[in-house]
């Protein structure tokens, strides 16, 4: 059997900002680890890479996990994608709201977990995905894989270190600032 391929998207943070991320997409990185062996996977960080149209047609479907501020985005990206018919599975806070999927996604991945990503890869594969898919026993990850770093191997995301600095920064930049605004407000 031929393999069923993949993109999972991450959509950026901010839709309107071209920020670099901070974090490699963890998320994704784990959800790909639920996805069978049958499955080859590619990520696609829209914080990183650009997605084309070209990119999008050499794919069974696509999958994207998607909450309030993306909205626009998932917008857009379903709608490129069903211009090609190339179907999406969509999760995140987003679909948990809407299920009914408005928006216009093919399947819907209430609590993305091991069982429902099971199911709708299992069903996909067959022919038979259905348009929602809601956890219908408990989320058992006992002999799941970690997370799938290799599908990122050699894309640009900073060091652990480097995040853990910038971590640090931040946390101490707002405690500088909390610590100014009180003590100017007792002078």
């Amino acid at each position: 059997m031929e393999k069923v391929h993949a993109v999972l998207i991450r959509l950026p943070e901010v839709p309107e900002g071209s920020r670099r991320p901070v974090t490699v997409p963890e998320h994704l990185l784990t959800l790909a680890a639920f996805f069978p062996d049958e499955y080859s996977l590619d990520i696609v960080d829209l914080n990183l890479d650009r997605l084309s149209y070209k990119r999008i047609a050499k794919v069974d479907f696509v999958y994207v996990s998607a909450n309030d501020v993306q909205k626009s985005l998932l917008v857009k990206l379903v709608s490129a994608c069903n211009r090609l018919g190339i179907p999406v599975a969509a999760g995140g806070e987003l679909i948990e709201k809407d299920p009914g999927s408005r928006i216009g996604v093919a399947f819907s991945i209430l609590k993305e977990g091991v069982a429902t990503i099971a199911d709708f890869a299992e069903d996909f594969v067959r022919g038979a995905a259905k348009p929602l898919y809601v956890p219908h026993q408990a989320q058992n990850t006992e002999g799941v894989r970690g997370p799938r770093y290799e599908l990122i191997k050699g894309k640009r995301y900073p060091s652990p270190a480097r995040k853990a600095l910038h971590d640090f920064a931040r946390d101490l930049l707002k405690g500088f600032r909390r610590s100014f605004t009180v003590g100017t407000a007792s002078v």
